[in-house]
């Protein structure tokens, strides 16, 4: 398979407000769409920056998110590649 590019990146935050609110004015961001996301424990924010998006991501408690998922004083960083139809191509 071969990407197209990338599609986003997902960067933990400790607070969502701030966040969105650094992004704007450092990057003049926009955000596309902020939702609650119980069953993975996150609120997230999905804000584009450029023709690149970046999905910031807050826990929705102790225990819960991303920064829970990867461990103790670690980062949680993800990436989506974008191609013209992966489920083909992953068959291939």
């Amino acid at each position: 398979m071969r990407a197209k590019g990338i599609h986003h990146l997902g960067v933990a935050v400790d607070d969502l407000d701030e966040a969105v609110d650094t992004y704007r004015r450092l990057f003049g961001a926009e955000v596309e769409r902020r939702e609650t996301v119980p069953e993975q424990g996150v609120e997230a924010a999905a804000v584009r920056v450029g023709e690149s998006r970046v999905e910031l991501l807050a826990s929705l408690g102790e225990g819960f998110g991303p920064r829970s998922a990867c461990g103790a004083g670690r980062e949680w960083l993800r990436s989506a590649f974008g191609s013209r139809s992966a489920s083909t191509e992953v068959r291939s």
